[in-house]
């Protein structure tokens, strides 16, 4: 049997060598004794079988001593071997050399030694040990891939439609992110780390983990916790077509229900915190604030409904608006009910929602009509949904009262949906131009302030004049005012003479109906007494009346007696 190099024999093998002179010890000691038996052998021989028995047991000690020893050595050569720098090949074996010949030596029988045992037991907890830590690290490494999974899922987000048939610009124009000494050194510090000397090399990595490749259900996963969870932009702004108009409604009906047993005037005052911030002019304050003061009852609660959600749908459009302008410049006179139906803001709402999800463009939210139908590019669809967004996530409900841990905006979690869809590096752009777009509304407003209190030039004929300012119109109404107040005293001054007039007519008229009813009294007096000389004027009437047809004939008998007397008594000229 030929012998192993010292550098390539290890325990295992030193072992069973053992055990193989062993079991060759103890067959030849058993055909020895065989072979006495056979032949009746006289005592000298049996004493010689036994000397030669025990010779053999004696070399088997020794050899497994020196088994023993060549093993030691054996470990101490390997630990120097591992020590070196190189790892070297091991030497051929050797052929074995010649041995003169020796007579054949009694073997033991082979049995199972202690040492073999605990041998093979240690090897059974070695493979188990080295199955549950292959577990481990496999785990660990699962975990680890996973983290960094989720780490490129934060930074790039859901993406759109088109990310998940190719290569795309919106992916391939993200930034690479980019470790430094500045970043590796704290959380290395951070983690326990110590004893790092040098800096840390700067790393700048792509997207490894190719996100968009992955099933949509496990993109999902990341979105479980904040509910509707969806697989791509496109599916999110589909999502809020179909729930936001139902969301808004229940803001406004969970208002009418927290004022129901408010006054008139608290509805006002609801209504007025409304829609004074959404007017731009003081005439459109003035119209608004005329509009809420004739509103009463039943009127005024649709107005404060219809306040409540034009001021939802205006939190949200306002800066889209600033963003990315439409050709429906409703927005400037939102605050006038009248002048800008509900209806429209809800259109234009939807039109913004459906226009993010579409794959072509809508002139009529941007871009212009020559836009329309024309292909989106990726990196304009991801930075239009996240701006949209980051809108709907600071809209608030505008309910009062709040309870206690009621949250003032429409939806509580929306920064971090936001945050989640659009990924961080477009969500960082969305909410930098958000804060650009306030600014812009901002400085709208602040100009519109401007041009009502200085007013504004224009040139006529060569010649630059300036419109009426607020301060010449206040001017102006305060001298009106200060004539409308002489006015108002001229007219006390004359009321109080008019005053002074009626009270004189009042005693003349007292005196005057005193007068009249003492004259009817004495008229009634006269009246009756007129009455009786007027019946005793008719009785003389009628007897005159009655003399009077008496004395009808009496001048003809008259003359006749005097023709008579006067011839009787014989004047001259009578004839007899």
């Amino acid at each position: 049997m030929a012998k192993r190099d010292d550098e390539d024999l290890d325990a295992d093998d030193v072992a069973e060598e053992a055990d193989a002179e062993e079991a060759d010890a103890l067959e030849a000691d058993e055909a020895g004794a065989d072979e006495a038996g056979a032949d009746e052998a006289g005592p000298d021989e049996a004493e010689m079988a036994d000397a030669e028995a025990d010779e053999a047991m004696a070399d088997a000690a020794e050899a497994d001593a020196d088994v023993a020893d060549e093993a030691e050595a054996d470990e101490a050569d390997e630990a120097e071997a591992d020590a070196g720098a190189d790892e070297e090949e091991p030497d051929e074996e050797e052929p074995d050399e010649p041995q003169p010949y020796e007579e054949e030596k009694p073997r033991k029988k082979p049995k199972v030694t202690a040492l073999t045992l605990v041998l093979c037991f240690l090897n059974v907890i070695a493979a188990a040990g080295f199955l549950f830590m292959l577990m481990l690290d496999f785990s660990k490494r699962q975990a680890y891939a996973f983290a960094a999974a989720q780490n490129e899922f934060h930074l790039i987000g859901l993406g759109v439609a088109e990310d998940r048939e190719g290569i795309t610009a919106g992916v391939e124009a993200l930034p690479r992110p980019k470790l430094s000494q500045d970043a590796i050194a704290p959380v290395f510090r951070g983690r326990g780390g110590s004893g790092a000397t040098a800096p840390f090399m700067s790393v700048e990595d792509g997207l490894t983990y190719h996100l968009y490749g992955m099933p949509e259900d496990l993109l999902k996963q990341e979105l479980k916790d904040l509910g509707d969870p969806v697989g791509s932009v496109e599916e999110e702004m589909k999502r809020l077509q179909g729930r936001l108009p139902g969301d808004i409604q229940e803001v406004v009906k969970k208002q009418a229900e927290r004022l129901q047993k408010a006054t008139d005037l608290e509805k006002q005052r609801k209504a007025a915190m409304l829609l004074y911030p959404l007017c731009r002019t003081p005439m459109q304050v003035e119209k608004v604030e005329a509009a809420i003061k004739r509103a009463q009852g039943a009127m005024l609660d649709s107005m404060v409904a219809d306040a409540v959600e034009r001021r939802i749908l205006a939190d949200i459009l306002l800066p889209v608006e600033m963003f990315r302008s439409s050709d429906q410049p409703i927005l400037e006179n939102c605050a006038d009910a009248g002048a800008v139906g509900i209806d429209k803001l809800r259109k234009l709402l939807n039109d913004r929602l459906a226009a993010a999800a579409s794959a072509t463009h809508d002139g009529s939210v941007h871009f212009g009509k020559e836009w329309d139908n024309q292909k989106r590019w990726t990196i304009e669809k991801r930075q239009n949904a996240a701006f949209l967004l980051v809108s709907l996530a600071y809209a608030r409900n505008h309910l009062t009262p709040l309870a206690k841990e009621e949250s003032p905006f429409l939806y509580p979690n929306g920064l971090d949906r936001a945050q989640r869809i659009s990924g961080l590096y477009d969500f960082t752009e969305a909410a930098s131009a958000y804060d650009k777009a306030l600014r812009k509304w901002e400085e709208r407003v602040i100009a519109a302030i401007a041009l009502d209190r200085d007013g504004f030039q224009i040139q006529v004929n060569n010649d630059l004049k300036r419109s009426a300012s607020f301060a010449e119109k206040h001017a102006a109404l305060q001298f009106r005012i200060r004539q409308v107040q002489q006015e108002i005293r001229e007219a006390d001054g004359r009321i109080t003479d008019l005053q002074e007039q009626i009270d004189r007519a009042t005693k003349l008229v007292a005196v005057r109906t005193k007068d009249l009813a003492a004259l009817e009294a004495r008229i009634k007096q006269e009246r009756a007494i007129t009455k009786m000389q007027i019946a005793e004027l008719r009785q003389l009437q009628r007897e005159l009346f009655d003399n009077q047809k008496i004395l009808a004939d009496a001048a003809e008998i008259n003359a006749r007696l005097l023709a008579r007397i006067n011839k009787l008594s014989g004047v001259k000229g009578t004839k007899p």
